[in-house]
């Protein structure tokens, strides 16, 4: 059985001791980002699979070997993630949301302001969302 993983590369974040990690933890805690993400989304993952699924077959019918088994389905969720991230996909939707931080254009790097944006701050996480199946 195959998994699909929502998650981002662990670096560190602008001018403070925390990591993408960290922030995606706390963020995933406090207002389901990445749960919120995947349960609004779900017919467009099933369909991002299915069709990487779909053309993989198609390349093994051929008598070639495919890329890769779910084609650019990974990819594809982590641009629509990104997106939405970029869209407030989740403003009015999740207690909290629209963020304090992005109503205030509050930065947690001193001395700089902020998009207002939920969930954008310096952008590194955002940057490294990564999505993978195994």
């Amino acid at each position: 059985m195959s998994t699909l993983h929502l998650g981002v590369f662990d670096v560190p974040e602008d001018s403070s001791e925390m990591t993408t990690f960290a922030v995606a933890k706390i963020l995933e805690k406090n207002y389901g980002l990445y749960s919120n993400f995947v349960a609004m989304n779900m017919d467009f993952i099933r369909n991002q699979i299915t069709q990487g699924l779909s053309n993989s077959v198609a390349v093994v019918a051929a008598g070639r070997v495919p890329k890769a088994m779910y084609g650019k389905a990974p990819d594809e969720i982590t641009k629509r993630f990104r997106q939405q991230i970029d869209m407030d996909f989740l403003d009015g939707k999740v207690s909290g949301v629209k963020t304090k931080a992005a109503i205030l254009k509050k930065s947690r790097t001193k001395g700089k302001r902020r998009s207002s944006v939920s969930f954008f701050d310096t952008g590194i996480l955002r940057r490294n969302i990564h999505t993978w199946i195994d």
